[in-house]
């Protein structure tokens, strides 16, 4: 049998002056970045993702072994001393907590590390850019953004081959509970804020994420 999992949220407030997805985007790359670089989270943390949401709001969300929730609070926290933040518990009841979710926890925990090599890249806005033309266009651009995996994420480019398969194929697959994200939404969510529509208008995105 599994060992007991718990699922934290640190809920991060950003300042509500400042451009919200600029803003976000200095939180991600200020606060969580560093915060997964902290060995010990990486350690203490069997998944994680994080979620930017309304207003200047970012989440971080790790689940731990029930026995070592302190240990990771210790190791979360003491990286948040310097702007407002709240945590909470998810209910025992939530999806992600479902033993038959182990695999999507792990593709989460992927599908956040691949992203934030790109969030924490000096060239953001470009990828940003790229990556906007890519969701704004057709399924035959999904291999425009395999191609673009490769070449600019050094987790997605570490896999072995046939895990860059698994991950790639489970990546754009439906979530295992309505009230789970697609993977790929949450990639989208991670680097760009928003979810572009295929067959969008890449200016529009481009305009509400505010890098025009």
């Amino acid at each position: 049998m599994m060992p007991s999992e718990t699922l934290l949220r640190w809920i991060i407030e950003g300042e509500s002056h400042i451009s919200r997805f600029r803003e976000k985007e200095r939180i991600v790359n200020q606060v969580v970045i560093p915060l997964l670089a902290n060995g010990t989270v990486r350690e203490l943390a069997s998944g994680y993702l994080v979620s930017k949401r309304r207003g200047c709001q970012v989440w971080f969300m790790v689940l731990t072994n029930d026995g070592r929730v302190d240990e990771l609070r210790a190791a979360v926290e003491s990286h948040l001393r310097e702007i407002p933040w709240r945590r909470e518990q998810a209910d025992v009841d939530d999806p992600l907590l479902d033993p038959d979710t182990v695999s999507y926890r792990q593709l989460l925990r992927e599908v956040t590390d691949v992203a934030l090599d790109l969030h924490g890249d000096p060239n953001l806005i470009e990828h940003q850019m790229h990556l906007i033309h890519i969701a704004c266009g057709t399924a035959d651009a999904a291999g425009e953004l395999l191609d673009f995996l490769h070449q600019y994420s050094r987790t997605f480019a570490a896999f072995p081959e046939h895990h860059k398969l698994e991950f790639w194929t489970a990546f754009k697959q439906p979530s295992p509970h309505p009230k789970l994200p697609v993977p790929i939404q949450c990639f989208w969510n991670i680097v760009l804020g928003c979810e572009p529509a295929p067959g969008g208008n890449p200016a529009a995105v481009a305009d509400l994420i505010g890098i025009t």
